[in-house]
């Protein structure tokens, strides 16, 4: 059970909400979701108990299997002519228990670090958007904030967040994806392009391998070209955009992966074909057709060289996006955050992409900041929090709330 110590008094309502969070198992694995309903439901039920104007936008129209889809969406109305937006979303990934040193689904306060599968990614980011609101609800303030706790995020669902964006119309001045970390403030993030490569060969019992040709060792040759691909793409595509401030660049740059090798059917069998997956990742200034088509045009002449018989597909493009780092939006949220906190925040993209892009691309300036800092091992075992990243996300988001409307007329 938690056992929230005197220290963190402060933040004792966003603790008991993160513990009612982490004690629903939400997982998301892309075929199958777990209590999306409870979840949402105890979001909106808890935004209503706090007077807030809650809503349930189903976004199961946008899926092939027509399950449901339930986004929160959370207004704190002002009456202001501007919105802040804040994205944040409540599904997880699975968890293996037996490497777990605590109940994953149960929170556990230790040394100021709040463990649990989502107490990180990013239930925290629930809990810190509504106890900024539940500061400010008594006070007058000159901006309208709106959550937005969608679900799917992590396999990139389009019911989620997609959705908002797209099919709801969700809109606002400017917009926080609080699915990040607080080392720094983000501006973009990377892009991404997805390639699957099939590498034919004949197959047989593995008695008689000598007679055959196994493809399993013809794709290793062309796995090591794409090693010597990354070097040069590393090298010469660089962004003008600072990358995150442990990155081993000073700016973004581009980057591919072997990420998935596929082949095997039995011991004593060769198998007919090698299948491998790549992921190469695009700087925000990148056209992500550009360098799928590149990519590719890459490995067929690598294999042409190598004499191998190969199918190369582009599985799925995403673009990389990013704000100009002297928009009015950026600078706000910088002396904002600097100021509430009394230390400097780098201005940076993410190697990673994020649900940002929906944003950037109906023009809404976005920015990231959240409580996902490096180290919490999100998607890991022994997923933690922070204490002191709830309170201080939610201290910059209460006094983002309190500035002037004439901050916000971008």
């Amino acid at each position: 059970m938690a056992v929230i110590v005197m220290a963190w008094t402060d933040i004792k309502w966003e603790l008991d909400l993160l513990r009612k969070l982490v004690a629903i198992d939400t997982t998301n694995t892309g075929t199958t979701r777990k209590n999306y309903s409870e979840c949402a439901d105890l979001i909106k039920t808890t935004a209503d108990n706090l007077g807030l104007d809650t809503q349930i936008i189903d976004g199961k129209s946008a899926t092939e299997d027509g399950e449901t889809r339930p986004n929160v969406v959370v207004d704190l109305n002002a009456g202001a002519a501007n919105s802040i937006l804040f994205f944040t979303h409540y599904d997880i990934v699975p968890v293996e228990r037996e490497k777990w040193d605590t109940d994953p689904y149960e929170l556990t306060i230790i040394d100021d670090k709040a463990f649990g599968r989502g107490a990180a990614d990013d239930k925290s980011g629930i809990v810190i958007v509504l106890g900024a609101m539940r500061k400010l609800l008594d006070e007058e303030i000159d901006i309208n904030l709106k959550l937005c706790a969608a679900c799917d995020e992590e396999t990139g669902g389009p019911g989620g967040i997609e959705y908002l964006i797209k099919q709801a119309q969700i809109r606002g001045n400017a917009g926080i994806v609080v699915d990040a970390g607080s080392q720094y403030v983000g501006i973009g993030a990377s892009g991404s392009v997805w390639g699957k490569v099939i590498v034919k060969g004949e197959g047989g019992h593995s008695g008689n391998p000598d007679i055959l040709d196994n493809p399993i060792y013809r794709a290793s040759q062309l796995i090591q070209t794409l090693q010597e691909y990354h070097e040069t793409v590393k090298e010469t595509v660089r962004s003008k955009i600072k990358g995150p401030p442990a990155a081993i660049k000073p700016h973004l740059y581009g980057r591919i992966s072997v990420s998935m090798v596929k082949a095997w059917q039995k011991e004593n069998i060769i198998p007919g074909e090698c299948e491998f997956r790549f992921d190469r990742r695009t700087i925000p200034e990148e056209d992500p057709n550009e360098a799928a088509t590149d990519a590719k045009t890459f490995i067929e002449q690598q294999a042409q060289k190598l004499g191998l018989q190969v199918e190369v597909e582009i599985t799925n493009k995403n673009s990389g996006y990013y704000t100009d780092p002297k928009h009015p939006w950026v600078q706000l949220f910088h002396r904002t955050a600097e100021k509430t906190l009394n230390r400097e925040f780098y201005l940076g993209a993410d190697l990673g992409f994020d649900d940002g892009i929906y944003l950037a691309n109906v023009g809404i300036p976005v920015i990231t900041f959240g409580a996902l800092r490096d180290g919490t091992r999100y998607h890991g075992d022994n997923e933690f929090v922070w204490l002191e990243d709830i309170r201080d996300c939610r201290d910059v988001f209460v006094e983002l709330g309190r500035q002037p409307a004439e901050k916000f007329n971008f």
